[in-house]
């Protein structure tokens, strides 16, 4: 759970992010978008990030800065989209990163690469699932 992806450990040990499915079609069962790229295999569509934090009012202008910096960060990776800091209207102590990326693979990986920036907000983390893909209309 968490913002953190699972991962497989390989020979070493080091756990490595888990690689983008890549079959013919998408998975059974799947609302997935995506399409089939030259190669034959099918890419899911893209993938919308949703990092919360609860922030306490002292700590606000420091959560602010650092925010921006996981932005900036995440920015500068392959199959980033657009990102951005919000705040809840209703809750002011509550905020979120909110970011998009051209699948599920690519914002797993950009984690990694920006795990030293995100590890000082990571005790104002809530723990819960943050890749959400699009769902088709029944």
């Amino acid at each position: 759970g968490g913002a953190w992806p699972s991962g497989v450990r390989d020979a070493h040990g080091v756990c490595r992010p888990r690689p983008e499915p890549n079959a013919a079609t998408p998975p059974s069962g799947s609302s997935r978008t995506g399409a089939r790229g030259r190669d034959g295999l099918w890419h899911p569509g893209r993938v919308l990030a949703l990092i919360r934090y609860s922030v306490p009012a002292g700590r606000t202008e420091e959560f602010l800065a650092q925010a921006h910096d996981i932005v900036d960060t995440l920015a500068g990776q392959p199959g980033y989209v657009r990102g951005r800091v919000v705040r809840s209207v209703d809750e002011p102590e509550l905020w979120a990163l909110v970011s998009e990326w051209e699948g599920a693979g690519f914002y797993r990986r950009a984690l990694g690469a920006a795990r030293m920036v995100m590890y000082p907000l990571m005790s104002l983390m809530l723990n819960e699932p943050s890749a959400f893909e699009d769902a088709e209309r029944p």
